[in-house]
């Protein structure tokens, strides 16, 4: 994945934008009386206000910073319900942070942008064009991939398109194939990159909407400029540097009730990363993930927790040494949300980060609460 991952820590895409993926078609026609034609449009604007406390505002080792922050957004979907098969769907979502108490973290962006087209073949399948857009600028982690073992700041832009096929089969099985050509455009000290691979997905529904899939995702990364790097860490001049990777996930959605109020979301993976110099970056990595989730009308409640493990084949953990890299990533979460009145609704979140390597600079723990109120119209 880029490095401009929204769905990994801090400011992630919100509830409208996971609904945009998934093709839920039904969020604002709530607001229609029932005795008057529906708009093929449905709008739906949201402002988010309130605070929070980070005790760890530079994801450091030592000498940690901690602030309380005035956090602020807005969000816009727009749904063109479906004719003759199309359908047509666009959000877009503004996050900040405003750090209150700080000496080098003043602030945090995430801006982020999704427009699909998709089409309805009966009974056979569907074929879409998505197109997503991201702004980036927070502090990250981004050790796995660089030199840089302490987290740094992230500035930069992210451009994916994302055409797709999905074929139906007899018994609710399907298979899909997607292609994610990337763009990455990164402040220094990072560098741009191109990224392409295609994704073959297979999977079968079942129940109550649930789901289970299986996809296979190579992928090959290719750097503007930056160099190889060697066994022992050094750039090598004259180089290029470039990743080539494979992916295997495993996901399972499974609604526990017909009214589908509980949801459980399990993911397996693993990816093979290797570039095409020293092997410094080679790397396997085996991740799980689990999130439960309770929703009526009134309240939206989810607890989710993912683990990463990461083994090195070249890196050393100390120079010199026959110990080779490791590092595990921990992340925890908790969302609470009730509905005050039809419009207005209170939520409250809490994120833990923690991050154990054998090499001591890189390991961090950091703890977020927010609570805020949102305005839905």
């Amino acid at each position: 994945m880029p490095i401009l991952n929204a769905g990994r820590r801090k400011m992630k895409w919100s509830r409208m934008m996971a609904a945009t993926i998934i093709g839920c078609t039904g969020l604002t026609t709530h607001a229609q009386p029932l005795d008057l034609p529906m708009s093929i449009w449905q709008p739906l604007f949201t402002l988010k206000a309130g605070f929070g406390y980070k005790d760890n505002l530079t994801l450091a080792h030592t000498a940690t910073e901690s602030s309380p922050f005035f956090a602020s957004g807005l969000e816009a979907f727009l749904l063109r319900l479906p004719k003759d098969g199309t359908e047509y769907t666009f959000f877009l979502s503004a996050e900040d942070r405003r750090y209150l108490s700080h000496t080098s973290v003043d602030h945090e962006d995430l801006i982020s942008a999704h427009a699909q087209l998709k089409h309805q073949f009966g009974d056979a399948g569907e074929g879409s064009l998505a197109v997503e857009y991201a702004y980036q600028d927070q502090i990250e982690d981004v050790s796995v991939t660089e030199t840089n073992l302490e987290a740094i700041r992230v500035r930069g832009n992210t451009l994916v398109a994302r055409p797709a096929l999905k074929l139906n089969f007899p018994g609710q099985y399907w298979a899909s194939l997607q292609l994610a050509p990337t763009r990455q455009w990164l402040a220094a000290p990072l560098d741009d990159f191109f990224e392409f691979g295609p994704g073959i997905t297979f999977g079968r529904t079942y129940g109550n909407q649930s789901e289970v899939a299986l996809a296979y995702e190579p992928s090959y990364r290719n750097y503007d400029s930056d160099p190889q790097i060697s066994s022992t860490g050094e750039a090598v001049p004259g180089t290029h540097r470039a990743f080539t990777r494979h992916d295997i996930l495993l996901g399972w959605v499974h609604y526990w009730d017909p009214d589908r109020r509980w949801r459980s979301t399990t993911r397996l993976s693993y990816r093979i990363n290797r570039d095409n110099g020293s092997g410094f970056f080679d790397y396997a990595r085996f991740s799980f993930a689990e999130q439960l989730r309770f929703r009526t009308r009134v309240w939206d409640c989810s607890a989710q927790v993912r683990v990463s493990q990461y083994g090195y084949d070249v890196q050393e953990a100390n120079p010199g040494s026959s110990e080779k890299r490791e590092r595990t990533e921990i992340s925890a979460g908790l969302h609470f949300e009730r509905s005050l009145t039809k419009s207005i609704r209170l939520v409250a979140t809490y994120e833990f980060e923690r991050t154990l390597s054998n090499i001591t600079l890189e390991n961090y723990t950091a703890n977020t609460v927010t609570g805020s109120l949102q305005w839905d119209f």
